[in-house]
């Protein structure tokens, strides 16, 4: 499984996930929406998942997407044709209420870390993040037929928690350059640093 994830920048600041050497061989870029300059892009992933299975009459689909493609209506269409999702969590609702929960139970150990490896071109593995999965019953009201009633769907979703090591990394080192200017500033100021004595 080398090469698990792959990292390129399809424009300016979007980064794009590949999936290689796994379940595909490689992966297609099907739609692209540029509606989404004018307006909010949540209500364009149906109509752009939709399009999506009319060039490709498949079951088990994996649709990647944005923070923005989490909203739970979005997630239970997908999840109705029998398709996968893949996307961050947008922090909004319940979810931005549990997310506190997930990463506390990062931290106090509750749930185990499991390191993440990259490989570069030379075969040498570093960490790129640490993270935990777990499962979750969701459930959303979504419509059933054209003349719109309604029925409670649910099913099972993986959450993956990850902190990212990078980002953990200039994290710690801001941190750390914030005290170390905080500590020069109050040392050169003689009545705070009599004060610090």
């Amino acid at each position: 499984m080398r090469n698990f994830l792959r990292f390129g920048s399809n424009y300016s600041n979007v980064k794009e996930f590949r999936e290689e050497d796994f379940t595909l061989n490689h992966a297609t870029f099907l739609s692209k929406n540029l509606d989404h300059l004018q307006m909010a892009d949540d209500p364009l992933y149906i109509p752009a998942v939709d399009r999506v299975l009319k060039i490709i009459d498949g079951i088990g689909l994996l649709f990647v997407g944005d923070s923005k493609m989490s909203a739970l209506d979005t997630r239970a269409h997908i999840q109705r044709l029998n398709q996968y999702y893949l996307c961050p969590l947008a922090q909004k609702g319940d979810t931005a209420k549990e997310m506190a929960g997930w990463i506390e139970a990062a931290n106090n150990g509750t749930n185990a870390l499991q390191p993440i490896y990259v490989e570069n071109e030379k075969g040498e593995r570093r960490v790129f993040a640490e993270g935990y999965v777990f499962e979750r019953k969701i459930s959303a009201e979504v419509e059933v037929d054209a003349e719109q009633a309604k029925k409670v769907q649910e099913w099972t979703e993986r959450v993956f928690v990850v902190r990212s090591e990078s980002y953990r990394q200039a994290l710690q080192k801001g941190l750390e350059e914030r005290l170390q200017r905080a500590t020069e500033a109050a040392r050169s100021c003689p009545w705070r640093y009599a004060a610090l004595r």
